[in-house]
This record gives C-alpha cells, sequence and structure tokens, in this order.
C-alpha cells in the first residue's frame, strides 16, 4: 500500500542521514521503526480523575447539553436550579 505522509523538515534530514550511514533506504528504516513501534508492549496510560464542574459558569446551550446528557430533562426550573438561582 502506498500512502503520503507529511515529515517535519529535522525529522526527515535526520532520517535520511540515518538511513545513509546505516546503508538503508528510508523506506527500510521507517519500516523498521514502525515495526519496533509495533512490537513494544503499550504502556499503562496514567489515568486522571475529571474535576467536576460548576454546571452554574457555564454559556446556557452548556448547561442544557449538560442536562440532558445526564438524563434529566432540563427545563427553566432545573437551570434555575443548577445556577443556584432556586
Amino acid at each position: 500500500m502506498k500512502t503520503t505522509l507529511d515529515i517535519p523538515d529535522d525529522i526527515y534530514r535526520q532520517a535520511k542521514v540515518h538511513a545513509a550511514q546505516h546503508a538503508t533506504t528510508l523506506k527500510s528504516l521507517f519500516l523498521q521503526a514502525l515495526g519496533t513501534m509495533l512490537r513494544e508492549p503499550v504502556a499503562a496510560v496514567p489515568t486522571t480523575r475529571h474535576k467536576k464542574t460548576n454546571l452554574a459558569l457555564l454559556p446556557l446551550w452548556m448547561q442544557q447539553c449538560a442536562g440532558m446528557a445526564h438524563g434529566k430533562l432540563t427545563t427553566d426550573a432545573h437551570l434555575r436550579e443548577v445556577r443556584g438561582e432556586g
């Protein structure tokens, strides 16, 4: 399969020099690097705790979306409650 990649100039130059120093082609170098990366076990990605967002600080349309995402029927009364107005 053929594909096109955008490679930053500095990385391309480094890869070209490395390939020349090791008497190989850029294609072989990229395939070897990709193969190596795919064979390595994936490190566990640290999870982060999400902060609770104060819905009252969000724009009205975001408040409505957040209410619907949590299974609440977003009414004017509910939005006033979320904003601390009621």
